[in-house]
């Protein structure tokens, strides 16, 4: 069995070049993972990425529980290796599920290449190393779904998922609550089996299936509506209108009370007809606005849907995943940006999704608590850097990131970073002094130099943010 090779490095370099991993300049991971974080567009706590893979690893049953049920069935064609490689996983680890076992490294790093050499004996070339990186992740991607085809009953996941609470939206904390009373009536079942209980609960979900459809199909129409108003007058935004009506129907994803809804869209719509000199459409639009019915979600709303295509780690994505802590590209990629640490700020995912590739310029606009959430978002990094709690590569981080948001938001975003830049450059003082005297001694002069130029380095990022800053001034 070609696995048994795996630690044969003369059969791997004969076989297959080895796929490399997708690096940006330094780890963004470490980002998402800061914990007490905070989104720096809505202000609501983040679920870090590191807590999420805990709680995964809580609710999902042993990978030998998965094998023996036959849930990889579907890949067995195209993954046999990889099949048999986590029957020996399974073996191994007999009370662990799949995602404890490859939340390790490098248990991680040999299933991808596994995958790999699957991919290469069936016959796939694909163009490039991102070609072979996408189709691995893939795999990788659709092993984990299967894996949790089966949870935990819903009281396990209920109990484990407490420390979320916080983070979640009002429509997502209701499914919670709606889920944290049924366990108790039925603490053995699964979520979808408590959703499809025969009782009065049930019954109010169906029935207000048929209103959410009807809601639904109200509030496009009225949407459309107004996009043929701005595109009868003025056929070239065409493409605006649309970007308007899509962050319009965020709006009222986002929020539940009606009335801050309505007005949040009608300020936007505002603004659009003056930015575009189409005032005269405005007692039409409005009208039109004002039109839309109540907001169609609610958690009855989520589960008459939940109950019919869902499983469970369908349901528990769709409550937690909103509030996950995502990168967010000051500069989208789209537009040029780069995957590198000093373009990215930490997002939730519904605000991530909300922006979507919109510049800071206009998306502040419809977000104007967003400069007051990213100051105190980097006030959290530099703490964490001063605190030893990330790479100290990362202190040029606040650095670099503070003058691209600027410049990106046109200076209506200005974190101010003044007490982490004193602190660093007193710090940076005394390391320099104290590795000065160190080269008084032979040992390790080698990595003494190194240390000295990489303080150097540093204290030049300080004198460029410096001489950035005063010059702003």
């Amino acid at each position: 069995m070609r696995i048994e090779l795996l630690n044969n490095p003369n059969y791997l370099n004969k076989t297959i070049i080895r796929l490399p991993q997708k690096k940006c300049e330094f780890d963004t991971i470490a980002l998402k993972d800061i914990k007490d974080n905070v989104c720096a567009c809505c202000g609501r706590k983040l679920i870090s990425a590191s807590t999420y893979q805990k709680f995964w690893t809580e609710i999902t049953l042993p990978l030998k529980t998965a094998i023996q049920g036959n849930w990889f069935e579907k890949v067995k064609n195209c993954l046999p290796d990889t099949l048999n490689y986590l029957g020996e996983m399974s073996e191994k680890f007999p009370n662990k599920s799949f995602d404890f076992i490859f939340s390790n490294p490098e248990n991680f790093e040999d299933l991808r290449s596994v995958i790999q050499d699957d991919m290469h004996y069936s016959g796939k070339n694909y163009a490039n190393n991102n070609d072979w990186f996408a189709q691995v992740k893939k795999y990788t991607y659709v092993l984990r779904s299967f894996s949790r085809k089966h949870l935990q009953p819903a009281s396990v996941i209920i109990e484990n998922m407490k420390p979320f609470v916080e983070s979640l939206d009002s429509l997502k904390k209701g499914i919670y609550e709606y889920f944290r009373e049924k366990v108790f009536q039925y603490p053995d079942k699964s979520l979808l089996e408590i959703i499809r209980e025969p009782d009065e609960a049930t019954e109010n979900i169906i029935n207000t299936r048929l209103m959410i459809d009807e809601r639904a199909s109200v509030r496009d129409f009225h949407f459309n509506n107004v996009k043929e108003l701005i595109c009868s007058k003025a056929p070239e935004l065409k493409e605006k209108a649309e970007e308007i009506e899509r962050i319009a129907n965020m709006k009222y994803q986002r929020n539940l009370e009606q009335s801050n809804t309505r007005y949040l869209v009608k300020e936007i719509y505002k603004e659009f007809l003056n930015d575009y000199d189409l005032n005269d459409l405005q007692d039409k639009i409005m009208s039109e606005l004002d039109q839309i019915p109540k907001s169609y979600r609610s958690p009855e709303s989520f589960l008459s849907y939940a109950r019919i295509s869902y499983t469970d780690a369908a349901i528990i994505e769709s409550i937690i995943n909103g509030a996950m802590a995502s990168e967010d590209h000051i500069i989208p990629v789209s537009d040029g940006g780069k995957n590198y640490f000093d373009n990215i700020i930490v997002l939730c995912r519904k605000c991530n999704k909300e922006r979507g590739n919109t510049p800071y310029t206009d998306y502040l606009d419809y977000n104007e608590q967003m400069p007051y959430f990213v100051n105190e978002q980097l006030q959290t990094v530099c703490k964490k850097i001063l605190n030893g709690e990330l790479n100290p590569k990362y202190r040029e981080y606040p650095l670099k990131v503070v003058p691209k948001i600027v410049a990106v938001s046109e200076g209506k975003i200005f974190p101010d970073i003044s007490e982490y830049v004193k602190e660093s450059r007193k710090r940076n003082n005394t390391a320099l002094i104290n590795l000065q005297n160190l080269l008084l001694y032979p040992e390790n002069e080698e990595n003494i130099r190194a240390k000295i130029e990489e303080e150097r380095h540093f204290s030049r990022q300080l004198d460029y943010f410096e001489k950035w800053q005063n010059e702003q001034q």
